[in-house]
């Protein structure tokens, strides 16, 4: 009887690491010792994806106010003028560096 059951254990690196099913070697990226399926490699890369647009947003706003406000602090470019030259900067590869 534990020679049956031994037999029908799925293997451990048929097992994703993630959501813990079995899904076999052929549909699994395997990195070191962590299987990750393809289904929550994509969900992770949704949700990768959704932060990076976030942190995206969050530079192009700032680089558009350094663009639109001078030194002294008053407006000089409109805003709207201003995002559009960030988005093509970010877009340009243009990155703050702290």
């Amino acid at each position: 009887m534990i020679e049956l059951q031994k037999q029908f254990q799925p293997k451990a690196r048929n097992i994703c690491s993630a959501c813990g099913k079995d899904v076999g070697v052929s549909k699994l990226v395997v990195a070191g010792n962590v299987n990750i399926c393809f289904d929550c490699s994509d969900l992770a890369k949704e949700i990768a994806d959704e932060k990076r647009k976030g942190i995206a947003e969050t530079e192009i706003n700032q680089i558009a106010n350094t663009l639109s406000t001078t030194r002294d602090g008053n407006f000089d470019v409109d805003m709207a003028q201003a995002l559009v030259y960030a988005n093509r900067l970010y877009k340009a590869g243009y990155r703050k560096v702290e």
